[in-house]
């Protein structure tokens, strides 16, 4: 460990890891052919160190100019704020500079024209700065115009949760519709059989996918799902309100109801609540993301956990290791892992 003021350098790296510098610097560009102990010793001594590349000076020794672009949609989201948290821990690690890339809601996804707007707006966006990669947030990520113009411009992108699927692109996701199974075979198990579902934001792959995997494990146990059992939402609080509202409604009402998001099922339970309806003694209520809310509401939540940070790390490593190894790198998807969690909101039907 270095004395208390004593600069960091790759040398110090170096030394901690008892590796040459050239080692270190191999590590830190991501080039193949590094032992994996000796990469994990390197990683190691850089964490202990808080040690931090010069990214100026590795911008004037080379080509790269050692920034990427998450882009988004809606900065406040929580969502938004822990993809963002694990992008920035790994862009640390590897001396890369994060810039954030609102593209605002007026340029959004709603149909045909829109979709093309927010592809030039975003293809013009990145064309006026030096990047080295870019990572595109749901929903933006289903937007097909704009992913093939980053392609087209040969720029290396990361699709987190994306339902598109492109040659050479690199994708980050959990497998939303299983997870989607899961929780409605959950509702299942406990004895329910009329059970509501709330979609998503329209236009968004993940809520549409979501939806798909409640339909497809309905369908898998032999339950009808009417059409009075289906209520859409923006993944907003005040959307699952209305929702529910709608689904009330119905002279046959639901014993059960699985929101798309975490904040549209809240809005379920305040809306429930209102009508003097016990959740779970009259209705259950579950969700999807983990989101903090699901801990904040009473009962807690059921709910499926999103890996954020995870989810984060994972586009911004595969992010950095093809801007390094350039497009031999291989694409594909990278999968991880979401858990179910059963909070105080799922019981057997009275």
């Amino acid at each position: 460990m270095p004395a208390t003021g004593q600069r960091v350098t790759i040398q110090t790296v170096a030394d901690q890891a008892g590796v040459s510098k050239k080692t270190v610097s191999r590590v830190l560009n991501r080039e193949k052919g590094v032992n994996p102990v000796t990469e994990e010793k390197v990683m190691e001594a850089v964490k202990a160190l808080g040690f931090k590349p010069n990214i100026a000076a590795r911008s004037l020794a080379g080509s790269r100019s050692y920034n990427i672009a998450l882009a988004y949609d809606d900065p406040s989201s929580e969502y938004m704020a822990g993809i963002q948290g694990g992008v920035l821990e790994i862009c640390r690690l590897y001396g890369y500079h994060l810039m954030l890339e609102p593209l605002d809601k007026a340029d959004l996804v709603s149909a045909g024209d829109g979709e093309d707007r927010e592809a030039e707006r975003g293809g013009g966006l990145f064309g006026m700065r030096h990047l080295d990669g870019v990572i595109l947030m749901p929903p933006l990520s289903d937007n097909e115009q704009l992913v093939d113009a980053l392609v087209a411009s040969g720029q290396p992108v990361v699709l987190i949760s994306s339902g598109l699927e492109r040659e050479n692109v690199l994708h980050v996701r959990i497998d939303e519709m299983r997870a989607a199974r899961e929780m409605t075979r959950h509702l299942i198990e406990l004895g329910h059989r009329r059970i509501a579902f709330i979609v998503g934001r329209k236009h968004h792959g993940a809520a549409l996918r979501r939806h798909k995997g409640f339909l497809a494990e309905m369908e898998a146990h032999g339950l009808e799902v009417p059409s009075d059992l289906i209520a859409h939402g923006d993944f907003t609080f005040a959307s699952g309100m209305a929702a529910t509202e709608m689904l009330l409604a119905s002279p046959d009402r639901p014993t059960a109801i699985f929101a798309g998001n975490d904040h549209m099922a809240a809005g379920v339970m305040a809306s429930l609540y209102q009508h003097g309806l016990k959740v779970p003694g009259d209705i259950s209520v579950a969700g999807f993301d983990g989101a903090q809310i699901a801990e904040m509401v009473w009962p807690p939540l059921t709910t499926v956990n999103q890996p954020l940070d995870a989810l984060g790390r994972a586009a911004g490593e595969r992010l950095i290791t093809r801007i390094q190894r350039g497009a031999g790198e291989a694409g594909g998807a990278q999968t991880l892992l979401s858990r179910l969690i059963v909070g105080g909101t799922t019981a057997a039907p009275h």
